[in-house]
């Protein structure tokens, strides 16, 4: 959480590092404006009543497609006015955005701007007090990028680009240049056509780094549909909910079971699913057999909401009580609410254990089938020689036994290892024993290479492995 620039007003960042998103608090003369708020709203009302702030509005920059919003029970609780933009069919009374018409927000000048792209019914908000102004972007303008225009299906992405460029240059024109951006998405979502680069905040230094302004209408388009890699399972699922009135999260402390009891509950209703959050060291020590793997020290939400159903009823397996605590906050964010039980360090149940390596490891390996469970634009920028690819999503439905080579152990990999203990435990799910590659995959190319000098441009035929791009 942070303050933003602007002098005569503050902005707060709330961040979800888990989804790769931002919401904020704007806050002047003891009242506050809220943008794009996650669904659990205690982060944003732990700040009104610490400061003494007074909720004016709360504003939606689009129906979103990877989160449930808490904008609409926040305003509700505050009896504050609830701001969407005009377009779909809203389950609830809601006030539709217009063109520059002046919203009630306090002592603020609020007004939305029309920017299509990203979604087809989208706006940004120009904030202002006096000559300082804050433009919350949305999905539109990002900090180095811009948002992905094929969540409303892919027969849509290419005429969404088209408006998403002429709304990024229509913000340009009508805010000052000087204006401060505070984009939702742009940090690790994937709300972004390829990567947001970031850089300075202000609208005239996008202006010269952020290469959506540098290129032309079919050059931006061609640029937006060739960075469109998958997006999670789940994200088809959040815009119905959005639009049909979502709740806040409820973040009540579940019951806490011993593992026993908790392998009971699982065995009476095999609906029922373990997620274990654990450190990877416990995790491949001893689990608890078929449980799916998300460590709590990466993105919990995303991952599991991937490979599982959100209406899944699951529990919860950590090390301790603030692990428990944080896996069901970034689950509930995305929808997940059936949680039974919570089991903190499992001692009587864990029988399983899984082998970990590193990638010094693998290239002493005789016989080793590699499995790269990356994303097809990290795959296509560098993989290792002769590996499978099967991004990690895909592993649950995936033909793995016509990938197995007789007699070769599996090695199952990803970037820094986070993946590959999930992709471990998908596997270990179908009764296979794997290798769980859990290192950075910046040392490859110096161990598999066994030339300190080549790395990722390796090419020689004497070389054990090479690495291919």
């Amino acid at each position: 959480m942070d303050a933003g620039p602007c002098t005569s007003f503050e902005v707060i960042t709330l961040e979800t590092p888990a989804l790769g998103d931002r919401s904020y608090l704007a806050v002047a003369d003891g009242w506050a404006v809220a943008v794009d708020i996650q669904r659990d709203i205690d982060r944003v009302e732990r700040l009104l009543d610490e400061r003494g702030l007074r909720l004016a509005t709360v504003v939606e920059t689009h129906i979103h497609n990877d989160y449930v919003t808490g904008g609409l029970a926040l305003a509700r609780r505050h009896r504050a006015e609830y701001v969407v933009p005009a377009g779909p069919r809203l389950a609830y009374t809601a006030t539709r955005t217009e063109e520059d018409v002046l919203i009630p927000a306090g002592p603020f000048s609020l007004r939305a701007v029309s920017t299509p792209g990203h979604t087809d019914a989208h706006a940004a908000y120009s904030l202002s007090i006096g000559d300082d102004v804050a433009a919350f972007t949305g999905g539109s303008l990002l900090l180095g990028g811009a948002g992905r225009t094929d969540l409303l299906g892919i027969e849509h992405a290419e005429s969404l680009a088209r408006r998403q460029y002429w709304s990024i240059r229509r913000l340009a024109r009508l805010l000052p240049a000087d204006s401060v951006l505070y984009p939702t998405h742009g940090f690790g979502s994937f709300c972004v056509a390829g990567e947001a680069t970031g850089g300075d905040s202000h609208l005239l230094a996008q202006m010269s780094l952020n290469p959506a302004f540098h290129l032309n209408e079919d050059e931006f388009v061609a640029h937006m549909l060739g960075s469109l890699g998958d997006y999670p399972s789940y994200y088809p699922l959040m815009a119905p909910r959005n639009v049909g009135g979502p709740t806040a999260s409820d973040l009540t402390a579940p019951l806490a079971v011993d593992a026993d009891t908790l392998v009971a509950k699982v065995e009476e209703d095999d609906r029922i699913q373990i997620v274990d959050v654990r450190t990877r060291e416990s995790y491949a020590a001893a689990h608890i057999p078929g449980s799916f793997h998300v460590s709590a020290t990466g993105p919990i939400a995303t991952w599991i909401g991937w490979v599982l159903p959100i209406d899944t009823p699951f529990v919860i397996v950590a090390d301790n009580d603030d692990e428990v605590a944080r896996a069901q906050r970034e689950l509930s964010l995305i929808g997940f609410d059936d949680l039974h039980c919570a089991c903190v360090a499992p001692t009587s149940q864990t029988t399983a254990s899984t082998t970990r390596g590193t990638f010094a490891d693998l290239a002493e390996a005789d016989t080793a089938l590699v499995l790269d469970v990356r994303e097809r634009a990290e795959w296509t920028r560098g993989h290792i020689p002769g590996a499978v690819h099967v991004p990690v999503h895909e592993l649950p439905t995936a033909d793995i036994d016509s990938l197995l080579t007789p007699g070769a152990d599996v090695w199952v990999h990803c970037a820094i290892g986070h993946r590959a203990g999930l992709a471990t435990s998908l596997l270990e799910r179908r009764g296979l024993d794997v290798i769980w590659v859990d290192d950075d995959f910046a040392e490859a190319p110096q161990t598999l290479c066994h030339d300190l000098k080549c790395g990722t441009q390796c090419r020689s035929t004497t070389h054990a492995v090479s690495f291919s791009t």
